[in-house]
């Protein structure tokens, strides 16, 4: 019905009101649009290195390998392997480090932190590096890099995506999203919904058991828990894991 009502508006009344909402929608969008190329151009570099996907089970982001799954030879298990050992023990957020980008291109796969770390070094090797961060959730088990934002004398971002810099730009490469931060949980949970839709599972932290080890399952990529990720977790730079 709504529909139908704006359909019988005049013709100048009806284009004025479409275009006060393009105006509005290209303002949110466009607030700096420097900062957007540049994002759109790290998600770019990371994607081009990562062809093989994530790193998980060897079959992208699936528990198992489907007919759309990028190929991942045997022996690129060992460099995996490699990824994760460097990541746990000498790669932080504050150090672009060449030899672990050399690693990334060279084993062609990448979980979030390996893409976000691609897309943090671009953004690093530019002639004017812009303010930029890799942000990790906590408890979550997911990274992404923002543009013009600073976290506190904390290390921690705002709870809120509303409450960030309206500048702010997010490049989450694991899921291919570049948006305004304050747009983001939205976009996030419609990529995720299309996921679904594929058949991509993700593969989750799920807690602890007795003796203290993570538990690590494979649920639908919409399932509640991933859709409230952004919502529930606090946010901070990464290797600056709150107490």
């Amino acid at each position: 019905m709504p529909l139908h009502r704006s359909a019988t508006l005049p013709r100048q009344r009806r284009t004025r009101s479409l275009l006060v909402r393009s105006e509005s929608l290209h303002k949110l969008e466009s607030a700096s649009p420097c900062s957007y190329s540049l994002a759109q151009a790290a998600l770019r570099f990371a994607k081009h290195h990562t062809p093989r996907g994530s790193a998980n089970q060897g079959a992208g982001h699936v528990k198992q390998a489907k007919p759309w799954t990028p190929y991942f030879p045997p022996e690129n298990r060992a460099l995996v392997a490699q990824l994760r050992y460097r990541r746990k023990t000498e790669v932080s957020g504050a150090n672009a480090d060449d030899k672990y980008v050399e690693l990334i291109k060279e084993a062609k796969v990448g979980n979030c932190t390996e893409q976000s770390f691609l897309v943090y070094y671009f953004l690093l090797h530019q002639h004017n590096p812009p303010e930029c961060h890799m942000v990790s959730l906590s408890p979550g088990d997911h990274v992404f890099v923002v543009l013009n934002e600073s976290p506190n004398e904390e290390y921690l971002f705002p709870d809120h995506f509303n409450d960030w810099r309206e500048d702010a730009v997010i490049i989450d490469a694991w899921v291919g999203i570049c948006v305004a931060a304050r747009r983001y949980p939205d976009v996030w949970r419609m990529t995720l919904d299309t996921m679904a839709a594929m058949g991509i599972e993700l593969c989750l932290d799920t807690g602890n058991d007795e003796g203290s080890r993570d538990i690590y399952q494979w649920l639908e990529a919409n399932t509640p828990c991933c859709r409230q990720m952004l919502d529930v977790n606090k946010k901070y730079r990464f290797g600056k894991e709150p107490k």
